[in-house]
């Protein structure tokens, strides 16, 4: 038969682990937490940089509408580049 004190071993016993395994829990959440902060960080760019490769491109920042309209420019002007360097091989081949 279970003596009172071997029961309040046992009680404490459980109440230690139980204990020990919030804490490890919360130190696992705790690290996942800083593991998906560092994933999720927004990508800055450097501001002067982005600038500069956007001189470089000739993309005309002076208002939101020239910005999209020297974008499209740009963007249609290489697709017809690329259409006629697609042209070129398709005329080597034959």
């Amino acid at each position: 038969m279970m003596s009172m004190r071997s029961w309040h071993r046992k009680e404490r016993g459980f109440a230690l682990g139980l204990i020990g395994l919030l804490f490890t829990a919360a130190i696992v959440c705790y690290v996942f937490y800083l593991l998906l902060r560092i994933y999720f960080k927004p990508f800055t760019q450097d501001s002067k940089s982005e600038n500069q490769f956007i001189l470089e491109q000739g993309i005309d920042t002076a208002s939101y509408r020239s910005a999209i309209n020297t974008t499209k420019d740009k963007l249609n002007t290489i697709s017809a580049q690329q259409a006629s360097q697609f042209s070129n091989l398709t005329d080597l081949e034959r």
